[in-house]
């Protein structure tokens, strides 16, 4: 990870609290200048460590009462660029990844969905567009009221800037 200063990882984790926050408020509580925390926020902003600004709704709220997370194994060649593409453009889908660990699936899925049936109409149109193409296909349901803790970076991202060993003490040793 990149030396980022004391103030800039307080001024990080206070955006993932709430990115909402205003500047003269993030100075308030860090005890710093505005300025300085402006310019701060715009160079973490320069320099990566921030690449949007969003919300994250309540999915029941708006009517997406379940969450699905597919995975799938020995994708053959000829199918994988159709199908990542097809990911890409999918407005259900709210993650995707490849990755190994799980039997020998090599890609996930998170989507999520009104219901139940939307749901398995959204699998039967995976296996109708890309059927056995894909190896295998099986997926995890959860209702998003079962939720035992919200998605939030916040607390291992500052975990994470706090506990994680400096650039200078990795050349230490």
């Amino acid at each position: 990870m990149a030396e980022l200063s004391f103030r800039e990882k307080n001024i990080l984790v206070e955006l993932l609290k709430n990115c909402k926050v205003s500047d003269r408020e993030m100075a308030s509580k860090l005890r710093t200048s505005q300025p300085t925390v402006t310019r701060l926020r715009n160079k973490l902003w320069q320099k990566g460590f921030v690449s949007s600004f969003t919300v994250i709704p309540s999915l029941s709220k708006i009517g997406l009462g379940l969450m699905m997370f597919t995975f799938f194994r020995r994708i053959q060649e000829n199918v994988r660029k159709d199908f990542k593409d097809w990911i890409k453009k999918n407005p259900e889908i709210v993650f995707s990844s490849e990755g190994e660990g799980l039997r020998e699936d090599t890609l996930v899925i998170v989507s999520v969905h009104p219901q139940f049936d939307a749901a398995e109409h959204f699998l039967n149109d995976i296996r109708t567009r890309f059927g056995e193409k894909l190896g295998g296909m099986s997926s995890f349901f959860t209702p998003v009221r079962s939720t035992i803790k919200e998605f939030n970076l916040a607390n291992v991202v500052e975990y994470h800037i706090t506990h994680a060993p400096s650039e200078s003490s990795k050349k230490k040793s």
